[in-house]
């Protein structure tokens, strides 16, 4: 069996208190908001999307797999179809960061 296409999300964790959101999952997640953020302005609205994000596809509470995938992670992003930035939601600072994008290209 393949593996479906999928795009990899790279973001901030930001405070990690973590609450449960309705992520659709075999059981319930529990992921911070800037994660549930993420996936929220991510989501496409008449598509079905896959997206790998480290809290969801990792088991955050088992150390030695966590430690496992965490090894793994550079071919995760490597294997994606995309990777997705995501700094989350607009703020204050959003004139330093498209400022920062116009000078990388």
């Amino acid at each position: 069996d393949e593996a479906p296409e999928y795009e990899a999300i790279s973001y901030t964790w930001g405070v990690v208190n973590t609450q449960d959101f309705p992520v659709i999952v075999v059981e319930a997640v529990e992921i911070t908001h800037h994660l549930y953020a993420a996936l929220r302005r991510l989501r496409h609205p008449t598509q079905s999307r896959f997206l790998w994000a480290d809290q969801i596809c990792i088991n955050q509470v088992d150390k030695g797999e966590k430690s496992k995938q965490v090894r793994q992670m550079g071919d995760i992003y490597r294997k994606s179809k995309h990777t997705v930035i995501w700094l989350g939601e607009e703020d204050w600072d959003k004139d330093v960061i498209a400022e920062m994008f116009t000078e990388l290209k």
